[in-house]
């Protein structure tokens, strides 16, 4: 037996303790251990489950460790958030002088549609028919427009929390391609929608028709805030559609009515579907004919008849709320293109076109129609506030301003809200533009990375 001296023990000590400390910052940018497993690891950033089949314990435990979302402004300080509170709490008090309560009786319900887009929009594509043919007339009479969505095919947690939370994806480090499974649902809690709604009395509730290892939406959900998470296995109504492996837009429309009617609370209901999700092969043993659509391809119909079933379910959701008796707002919206069209397609349209999906705020009590042009999820919360004529936080105030100026955004793709044009980059924008953008990334770091004095200030809260 090799008996080591101290010296020789220390060194291993002090050489396993710093590999150890490397290993444990696998998803900071530029580590080398991320980038040796990166040349042959198959990554499922949506299923923690499927990553550990792929690529072992070792592995899958190493990409679940959290990362730093944002890096280290050097204009951070208790003191700059302070101020920003100021500035932006006095910006709140304005716009509040002429809203009428701090939150009305008014259910909210959020839909972001798996999947669902406009067809018709698409360059190349010959469609004899429209699919959603509710939906576009509905948008022609209500708040309306059409959303840049950060992803493409899938992503579909990422628009999801920049809904939830009115933090975009823009400002993050690269190595950060999915807050819910690399820094989410390590926290104890978030501000976001829910934990605002839920401060106002409104019972919180999440549906989403599939199981709950997808994205860590179980633990995420709970630092969100939600008071309950409804999924397949606790859904009342599960029913399918022909041979579609998934629960569908009108079972998932049911639990919703469901719910509305089993509270006496406001309700605050967040549904991500599941009906129009990928694979689309054999997904209907009947669907739109060739000579009817003009399509030829089997797959690409299948897809048409998902849009079709939304389109319908759609309908008959919005004329249940039509005849019911509480004040509801519903925010409705697909949260990407999927790439059942093919690259030869994708090639013929803009990138612009191919991150732009339909979106509407509905009211069943107030008839009114605006132009959103393109916008981005993090500013459908105060489309909710003005619509139902309801006050804003200095966080909200702060999100009109920006949206004024930049409509909507995520990176290389950013709306001038001058000239309404795209440009690839910040410095494509406005001085004040830039400063807004400057004051927003601010208060994201400090919630994502920081201290969280903005919490502390009341930044996200109501001031009466």
């Amino acid at each position: 037996t090799v008996k080591l001296g101290w010296k020789s023990r220390v060194l291993i000590l002090i050489t396993t303790s710093m590999a150890l400390c490397y290993a444990g910052q696998f998803q900071q940018e530029g580590n080398l251990l991320k980038k040796a497993y990166d040349r042959t690891a198959y990554w499922i950033p949506y299923s923690q489950q499927m990553n550990y089949y792929n690529t072992g314990f070792v592995a899958g435990f190493l990409y679940n460790l959290s990362a730093a979302p944002m890096e280290l402004s050097t204009d951070y300080s208790q003191e700059k958030i302070d101020e920003l509170k100021a500035t932006y709490q006095q910006l709140a008090d304005e716009i509040n002088a002429e809203r009428t309560a701090a939150f009305p009786e008014t259910n909210v319900i959020y839909i972001m549609n798996e999947s669902f887009a406009d067809p018709l929009e698409l360059e190349g594509l010959d469609l004899q028919s429209d699919p959603i043919p509710f939906t576009r007339g509905l948008m022609e009479t209500s708040y309306s427009g059409e959303l840049l969505s950060q992803g493409y095919g899938g992503g579909t947690a990422n628009i999801e929390f920049e809904a939830l939370t009115g933090f975009s994806m823009e400002p993050f480090a690269a190595n950060i391609t999915t807050p819910y499974t690399q820094f989410l649902s390590s926290q104890d809690d978030f501000p976001s929608v829910v934990s605002r709604l839920e401060e106002a009395g409104f019972r919180t509730t999440a549906i989403h028709p599939y199981n709950t290892t997808m994205y860590k939406r179980l633990e995420n959900y709970e630092t969100l805030g939600f008071d309950s998470f409804l999924y397949e296995d606790t859904m009342t109504n599960t029913e399918k559609l022909d041979t579609n492996p998934y629960i569908s837009d009108a079972a998932a429309y049911a639990e919703i009515k469901a719910i509305l009617k089993a509270s006496e609370e406001k309700d605050f209901i967040h549904l991500v579907t599941m009906q129009n999700h990928t694979p689309y092969q054999n997904k209907y043993t009947v669907t739109p004919s060739a000579a009817e659509t003009g399509i030829g391809s089997q797959t690409i119909r299948n897809y048409l008849q998902d849009l079709q079933y939304s389109d319908q379910a759609l309908a008959d959701l919005l004329a249940a709320l039509q005849e019911w008796d509480e004040p509801t707002v519903v925010v409705f919206w697909g949260d990407h293109w999927p790439s059942v069209f093919g690259e030869d397609l994708y090639a013929l349209n803009t990138i612009q076109n191919m991150h732009e999906t339909p979106m509407f705020v509905y009211s069943n009590t107030e008839e009114a129609q605006k132009d959103l042009g393109v916008t981005s999820p993090i500013y459908f919360f105060p489309e909710v506030l003005e619509l139902s004529g309801s006050r804003v936080t200095a966080f909200e105030a702060l999100l009109m301003e920006l949206q004024e100026q930049v409509p909507a955004f995520e990176k290389t793709l950013y709306v001038n809200g001058d000239t309404g044009e795209y440009v690839s980059s910040r410095e494509d924008l406005s001085d004040q533009a830039r400063s807004l953008l400057a004051d927003y990334d601010l208060i994201q770091y400090d919630t994502t990375t920081g201290n969280r004095y903005a919490e502390s200030n009341g930044f996200f809260r109501m001031i009466d």
